[in-house]
C-alpha cells in the first residue's frame, strides 16, 4: 500500500516536531513547510508531493 502524504504547514519547530511523530507512526509521509506564503507559490507552480 501505498503511504498516504501530507504536507504540514507549522512555523512553530516543537508543534511541527510532535506532529511530524505521529503521523509517521500512522504511516504517512510528511513534508513540512514553515511559511504558507512559499505554499501558496508551490501551489501556483503545480505543488507535488
Amino acid at each position: 500500500m501505498e503511504n498516504l502524504k501530507v504536507l504540514l504547514i507549522e512555523d512553530d519547530p516543537n508543534i511541527a516536531e510532535l506532529i511530524d511523530i505521529h503521523l509517521k507512526d500512522l504511516g504517512y509521509e510528511l513534508e513540512h513547510e514553515t511559511n504558507g506564503n512559499n505554499v501558496l507559490k508551490k501551489a501556483l507552480n503545480g505543488l507535488t508531493l
